[in-house]
C-alpha cells in the first residue's frame, strides 16, 4: 500500500481513475430474469461505474496506482448495486488515507435504466 506524507500541504485532490470497474446489479438481474419469464429475450445486467474521487488530505496522500489496484481486486467483475460501490471504496479509502473530507462518486451509463450519479461525501 503506498502512501506520501503531505509536506507539501495540499489542499485538494480530484482523482478520477483510469480503472473502471465492471459489474452486475442484482436488483436489475432480477428484473431482466423476470422480463424473460414474460417472453422476453435473456440480458445481463451489466453496468460501469466511473468513479471521481474528491478528497481534502490529512498527513497522507494516496498512492493512485494503489486505490486503481484496490478497485480491480476488490470491485471490479463482482455483483454489486452502484451505492455499495461507492461505500466500499469511500469506506476503503476513509480507513486507510484519514483525509480531513472525502468524496467518492460514480457515473454510470450504461445500465438497464437511465444515467446515474451516486455520491457519498464525509460529514
Amino acid at each position: 500500500m503506498g502512501m506520501f506524507k503531505n509536506t507539501q500541504k495540499i489542499s485538494e485532490i480530484v482523482f478520477e481513475p483510469k480503472e473502471v470497474c465492471h459489474n452486475l446489479c442484482p436488483l436489475g438481474q432480477l428484473w431482466c430474469d423476470e422480463q424473460v419469464k414474460n417472453g422476453d429475450r435473456p440480458r445481463l445486467a451489466h453496468y460501469t461505474n466511473h468513479f471521481k474521487i474528491h478528497m481534502v488530505p490529512g498527513d497522507l496522500i494516496c498512492d493512485y496506482l494503489d486505490v486503481e489496484k484496490w478497485i480491480r481486486d476488490n470491485l471490479n467483475d463482482s455483483t454489486i448495486v452502484i451505492e455499495d460501490a461507492v461505500s466500499k471504496l469511500f469506506d476503503y479509502l476513509d480507513s486507510t488515507y484519514k483525509p480531513k473530507h472525502l468524496k467518492v462518486e460514480s457515473y454510470v451509463d450504461d445500465a438497464i435504466h437511465g444515467p446515474v450519479t451516486v455520491v457519498r461525501e464525509s460529514l
